[in-house]
């Protein structure tokens, strides 16, 4: 059956996508580590530091959404018309499942910001550069 074949190949391109994002987001927070200490020593609470991580997850969210629902269904559309000259509707059933790998994945990438921000106590990052 061709279609479950390529459905099911779409869906591996997703999930690897949203891996290669996972791991692009996990280096980025480690990054972030030291600037988030510089900000709740300059006076910044942590209720800032969430409130910016709420906003990138929403963003990130987003883009995810659209990206892995664009490269599901519209290569479907446009494969199934270019060989059999078949044209189908994408409905809301092909959908469910890449936006449920992605509110899934992107719930599981920013755990970790926030379990960190939530585990900071100290301003041991600033002391170790002197």
């Amino acid at each position: 059956d061709f279609f479950g074949i390529f459905r099911s190949i779409c869906i591996i391109c997703i999930v690897s996508s949203v891996i290669f994002n996972i791991n692009l987001l996990y280096v980025d927070t480690l990054e972030k580590r030291k600037n988030h200490v510089i900000m709740r020593a300059i006076g910044l609470g942590k209720n800032n530091l969430y409130k910016s991580l709420l906003y990138q997850s929403v963003i990130v969210l987003i883009l995810t959404l659209a990206l892995s629902v664009g490269t599901f269904c519209l290569p479907i559309h446009f494969v199934m018309y270019m060989l059999f000259g078949v044209s189908n509707s994408i409905s809301a059933g092909m959908m469910i499942v890449p936006i449920l790998l992605a509110l899934l994945l992107i719930v599981i990438i920013f755990m970790v910001p926030f379990n960190g921000i939530r585990k900071m106590y100290g301003y041991e990052e600033l002391r170790e550069l002197v």
